[in-house]
């Protein structure tokens, strides 16, 4: 008989860092952080710190990685039976999953008296490193001294709707599957592009609008490129609106960490290396960072131009 399988955290679920009940994560949850909200866990009634309950989550090598809640993934779970010696195809789109889907991660978790063939690559998790399709092929063999009995293996896929994935968040994504497969330096690029890019957009958005009557578009995007640069829209351009607007700033931690990704993307682009080793501490931040970043930009974008709801997609 099949084991129960273990609980994860599902998307937009994390497990509390003081009693480590399953609570779900805000929409708002990065401009909370930034407005210094800390609501009080549902089970413990300790302030939930979103910036650290994230960054634990994203540390711990939980299936579905990548489903944080701005990334904009979805988690699918489901169990099937299995026969030891027989290959197995499984399609994702019978569970649930869009056909048009872009997968992230696979994870498989065979339950006694089954366990998967080696030829899945020695892990049990079918991340980047492998071409992850809308479908799989199992084959499992009996567990240790088994004599082959039915098992049954539960399967998470984590995936993300292509129609609704914005470049800023395809860059987080890939992001942070490189991060879960260990490929620190190349995380780095695209977690930068993630919030540097919604950063922009949102200055430029908002500063074409006061100047529509007097210059167009182009005229604020040169500004943008040849005079405002990235690092004074971050540390300049970017506070000063969102505190005329009475709307919660970047506190300083975050803005530190953006601003050290930022350095470190600079010091991979051009120098082809980072000037100290990453781990997975060091990165594991800065993604976050480009988290809490393009999450809080996001949320309150609608606030700032004067649009219905928060934004949906990202830039």
């Amino acid at each position: 008989m099949a084991q129960s399988a273990p609980p994860h955290p599902k998307v937009g679920e994390v497990p509390c860092i003081h009693c480590s009940t399953v609570i779900e994560v805000a929409q708002d949850f990065a401009t909370a952080y930034c407005a210094g909200i800390q609501p009080p866990c549902p089970a413990c009634g300790i302030p939930v710190n979103w910036w650290d309950t994230l960054l634990q989550a994203f540390l711990h090598d939980f299936p579905g990685l990548v489903s944080l809640p701005a990334v904009g993934a979805t988690n699918t779970f489901f169990q099937i039976a299995v026969q030891p010696y027989q290959y197995q195809d499984i399609a994702f789109t019978d569970y649930g999953v869009p056909q048009d889907a872009h997968i992230l991660d696979v994870f498989l978790t065979p339950y006694s008296p089954v366990t998967l063939y080696q030829s899945v690559g020695g892990s049990n998790r079918l991340a980047r490193h492998h071409v992850l399709q809308s479908s799989i092929r199992l084959y499992t063999v009996p567990w240790g001294e088994g004599t082959g009995e039915p098992g049954s293996v539960q399967v998470a896929v984590t995936w993300v709707q292509n129609a609704n994935s914005g470049e800023a968040r395809k860059s987080l994504i890939d992001a942070a599957q490189n991060f879960s497969i260990g490929d620190f330096e190349s995380a780095i690029i695209p977690a930068n592009n993630a919030v540097e890019l919604a950063i922009t957009r949102l200055i430029e958005e908002f500063l074409t609008r006061v100047e529509a009557a007097r210059h167009d578009k182009s005229y604020v995007r040169n500004f943008l490129i040849n005079n405002a640069t990235y690092s004074y829209q971050l540390n300049i351009l970017l506070p000063t609106i969102l505190t005329l607007k009475e709307l919660p700033s970047f506190p300083l931690a975050l803005r530190s960490e953006i601003s050290t990704l930022t350095k470190i993307r600079n010091d991979v682009a051009h120098g082809g290396k980072t000037s100290r080793p990453l781990n997975k501490q060091i990165t594991g931040r800065l993604i976050c960072a480009a988290l809490f970043g393009m999450s809080h930009v996001n949320y309150i974008a609608p606030r700032l131009l004067g649009r219905p709801g928060p934004r949906q997609d990202n830039p």
